[in-house]
């Protein structure tokens, strides 16, 4: 994770600068190919950490909002902002799509046959039941008591100190799709043409800018994150840094 942000910061710091090796170009667009395989893969890695809580230079709000969320809240939060102000607490969570993370307590059915966690809330006696679809039933049956685990789930309602939540499914289920129909987007986002927000859109650019001072052949093009790429990249000249800093 670090070492993409060492990319990203380097390629932020190169987004003005010339060099390296030469635009190809695609056949549409004008773009390079390896430029745009680039900033899909940096950028993917950049919104995946976001979304698990690391340190990642496209902010959590950014992020959030790219992948149609609305925030993040561990489930303990959740629960005591319920059970603190009901009111308020519907205001704010209520029919919008969250990460919740927290414990599960236990895995079961409801009464319709539902499939749900139970995940720790504010103290034992209010926990938050996370419901899930009927097809998810496999998934649940490889989850474990004390496990922690990451939700994207819609909050709907607060029933005798019970926090629902609908819809739910994992993390690691939810985000890869969004993340590839994003990532279809980064050549027109590096042409202008799109936008996905402020921050996602830097976070391409930055990423484009960086092929012109990496190698053909250079490992960052399909692993921003591995030591291959790292090495490439501790190999951009102290006079080209000088460069950079100067902004030319």
């Amino acid at each position: 994770m670090k070492k993409t942000i060492a990319v990203i910061a380097c390629a932020a710091a190169l987004a003005s600068c010339g060099g390296g090796s030469s635009d190809k170009g695609t056949a549409k667009q004008g773009l390079n190919d390896k430029g745009v395989k680039l900033a899909q893969a940096v950028f993917s890695d950049e919104i995946k950490n976001t979304l698990s809580g690391n340190q990642s230079l496209i902010s959590s709000d950014d992020a959030m909002k790219a992948v149609k969320l609305n925030g993040r809240i561990t489930s303990a939060a959740l629960s005591k902002a319920y059970g603190a102000n009901e009111k308020a607490a519907d205001e704010k969570f209520r029919d919008k799509t969250y990460i919740v993370s927290g414990t599960i307590q236990s895995i079961g059915k409801d009464t319709a046959d539902t499939p749900y966690l139970q995940l720790n809330g504010d103290n034992i006696f209010k926990m938050v039941n996370a419901y899930f679809d009927r097809k998810s039933a496999g998934d649940l049956a490889k989850m474990s008591k004390n496990q922690n685990i990451s939700l994207v789930c819609d909050i709907k309602n607060y029933i005798v100190g019970q926090v629902a939540l609908k819809n739910c499914q994992t993390l690691s289920s939810y985000a890869p799709p969004m993340i590839a129909e994003l990532a279809k987007m980064v050549p027109d986002v590096i042409t202008g043409k799109k936008s996905i927000n402020p921050g996602a859109d830097k976070s391409i650019q930055y990423a484009y800018a960086l092929r012109k001072h990496l190698p053909e052949n250079s490992a960052c093009y399909s692993d921003p994150a591995s030591k291959p790429c790292q090495a490439d990249m501790a190999n951009i000249s102290k006079e080209e840094k000088e460069k950079i800093k100067a902004g030319h």
